[in-house]
């Protein structure tokens, strides 16, 4: 059976779909918890925005939960809290039995976490969202806080409309976009195709742009389509207002199991050092669990001791150091964390979430690498002067990062 959108959430839910679905729970939780932490200390209950573009049927057949209803499980867990004036929620489904899915869906989760219409506004469309752009713009700029999450089917996305649409007040919003690089190998194999007008419809590219792009990176620079890939969506993203834009590679599904793979990109573009933490952190599980289930169930001895557990992260981040001399903790947090990140090639331990980096700077420090130097007023506890380490508590907020710099010992 050809898959569809419609067939896709006919079937169980898959394995790269469990991925997906655990990377962005962990960023919505994170999105959420922070700013229901930001209403308290500032004494306000600025409502919450969360946005599903392409929000399929809410479940699979299996009754396994898609984002919809992930979304609401999270959000009624601050409902007593109070935090949030309420939630606005705004799904759209372009396929029809979908919605009318969708729309069952949402009502029985409603009623079973009890959640009124007072604490949620919903509004769902069906149809496609770009028929909705001048409302959804009025949305995004009327409000603080949101989540924003966009899973297109196939290559059915025009990123140049989306982030015109969403770019406005964006800073404190959050947004995640499932890029299928699959689909878009697929066609660049054949770019005498017309299905190529796709490829340059999805990135904002002109079809003669896009040729010379090809031949340059292939001929020039000996490179591949995933090269090409890679380059137009950073080149599509460029303009979004966010600190910190991940690529974390995700794989496909194939008779049952995963390929070692990357047939996806999960792309997280946030303004938030915790949500992004919160995502490299389940990203470093979920390939930990990748390589101990291919090990057979045995970790290896290196990856049981601080001291050696982190050596590859050790090397990029003294690299980093090297080549600019001195850095602030913040700058180097930011180059760490803008980076595709591959299912097939990258191990847990090179992931540059906060527990990893903290000691792998240490690690650092103590061999008498680099040391660091705080620059003006830090709160306590980010830092142990004594001791030479860095602490956790630096990774709280980017302003502390802002105060500590870290430069080549002696350099």
């Amino acid at each position: 059976m050809k898959n569809t959108a419609k067939t896709h959430f006919s079937e169980e839910e898959k394995k790269h779909t469990k991925i997906k679905h655990d990377l962005f729970t962990e960023a919505l939780k994170a999105s959420l918890s922070i700013a229901n932490s930001l209403n308290y200390k500032d004494n306000s209950n600025i409502p919450f925005m969360y946005i599903d573009l392409y929000a399929g049927a809410g479940k699979f057949c299996n009754d396994k939960e898609g984002s919809p209803l992930i979304a609401l499980n999270l959000i009624s867990e601050y409902l007593d809290k109070r935090s949030f004036e309420h939630f606005e929620y705004i799904v759209a489904e372009n396929n029809e039995h979908n919605a009318k899915c969708l729309d069952k869906n949402i009502e029985k989760k409603r009623k079973d976490l009890k959640i009124t219409d007072r604490d949620l506004k919903v509004a769902l469309y069906c149809g496609h969202w770009e028929d909705l752009m001048n409302e959804l713009s009025d949305y995004v700029q009327a409000r603080k806080w949101g989540f924003v999450f966009v899973d297109p089917f196939s290559l059915e996305l025009n990123l140049p409309e989306l982030i015109r649409v969403l770019n406005h007040n964006i800073y404190y919003k959050d947004i995640m976009i499932l890029i299928n690089k699959n689909a878009q190998e697929r066609v660049l194999g054949k770019p005498e195709s017309p299905d190529i007008q796709k490829i340059c419809k999805y990135f904002g590219i002109e079809e003669k742009a896009l040729q010379r792009l090809i031949n340059h990176i292939k001929r020039n620079k000996k490179g591949t389509n995933e090269d090409i890939i890679q380059y137009l969506t950073k080149k599509a993203l460029q303009n979004v207002d966010k600190d910190f834009k991940i690529y974390a590679g995700i794989s496909r599904t194939r008779e049952g199991e995963l390929e070692n793979a990357d047939r996806f990109y999960l792309a997280l573009l946030t303004s938030s050092i915790g949500v992004a933490d919160s995502f490299l952190y389940k990203y470093s599980e979920l390939l930990e669990e990748k390589e101990f289930n291919n090990n057979g169930g045995q970790q290896s001895l290196f990856d049981s001791s601080p001291q050696t557990k982190y050596t590859n992260l050790e090397e990029t981040v003294q690299n980093i150091i090297y080549q600019n001399t001195e850095i602030s903790l913040y700058k180097l947090t930011k180059t760490l964390f803008n980076v595709f990140l591959s299912w097939k090639y990258t191990e847990d331990n090179e992931i540059p979430h906060r527990r990893a980096l903290t000691v792998a700077l240490n690690n650092l420090l103590s061999q008498k690498k680099i040391q660091f130097e705080v620059i003006g007023k830090l709160p306590t506890g980010c830092v142990n002067t004594v001791k030479n380490k860095v602490l956790a508590k630096a990774f709280n907020s980017k302003e502390n990062l802002k105060h500590i710099k870290i430069k080549v010992l002696n350099g």
